[in-house]
């Protein structure tokens, strides 16, 4: 994108007017004509392209992880006797999940 900017009539392109309106109007065009040329453009949601192999097989054990995250802050932040526990509970849950991601990547592959 730097290589067309910087090769771009500027001059002819966008100050050969006098009248600075369209001269703004010209350069927002070359801007917009580089952020085309350059910058991808799709129509998926950005969850699904963010996240195109989570399913319901990944979401339990995620929501189990998210669960076992809160209670163990809770109970370190309340000094309660059982953080240790919670603590062990979460790191489970946590393995757990990466286990279902690894699982669901493995059978998207495949």
């Amino acid at each position: 994108m730097s290589f067309f900017f910087a090769s771009y009539p500027w001059r002819q392109t966008c100050f050969s007017s006098d009248d600075p309106s369209s001269c703004a109007n010209a350069l927002a065009d070359v801007l917009r004509q580089g952020m085309e040329y350059y910058i991808s453009f799709t129509d998926r949601s950005a969850l699904m392209a963010a996240r195109p192999k989570f399913n319901i097989d990944c979401s339990c054990p995620e929501a189990q992880r998210n669960i076992a995250y809160l209670a163990w802050v809770n109970a370190h932040n309340h000094k309660a006797a059982d953080v240790d526990q919670r603590k062990k509970a979460y790191n489970r849950a946590t393995k757990s999940c990466k286990k279902a991601l690894r699982k669901a990547r493995f059978d998207q592959i495949w």
